[in-house]
């Protein structure tokens, strides 16, 4: 027999299509509102999707450091700005916990693909030096 584990959540935090916080999802949620609209942070003309669930109205200094913010692709700031949410949430403050036992569970469909695609252009044009070491995750 294993030994059972205690799991205890006690904060959430959420940025999505549909709203970037968890009061926010919960509302959309309940109207039973879409976060699938038309694609604006790229030109599809070129694609044949033309529809997508895109993050929008997000700023993530509300909740972070905007000088950690730098350089982070929009998918690490979705969840790093989710786990700040679910740590106010919890009322936890840094330090005031255990760090090896305490974590994240983070869910994400797909992410990443813009450093992805930036830093293969990176490796064919100007080889493997050319693409930093903290490219994924970024």
């Amino acid at each position: 027999m294993h030994d059972l584990q205690r799991v205890v959540v006690t904060g959430m935090g959420t940025v999505n299509p549909l709203a970037t916080n968890v009061e926010g999802f919960w509302q959309k949620i309940k109207e039973g509102a879409c976060g699938i609209g038309p694609i604006t942070k790229f030109d599809t003309t070129d694609y044949p999707a033309k529809i997508a669930g895109e993050v929008r109205d997000f700023d993530p200094s509300d909740l972070l450091d905007r000088k950690q913010l730098r350089g982070m692709a929009d998918f690490t700031k979705f969840a790093a700005h989710a786990a700040a949410q679910a740590m106010n949430q919890a009322q936890l403050q840094p330090g005031s916990f255990d760090p090896y036992r305490s974590g994240v569970y983070i869910g994400n469909g797909i992410g990443g693909f813009e450093v992805v695609e930036e830093n293969l252009a990176k490796l064919y044009d100007r080889g493997p030096h050319a693409v930093a070491p903290l490219t994924i995750p970024k």
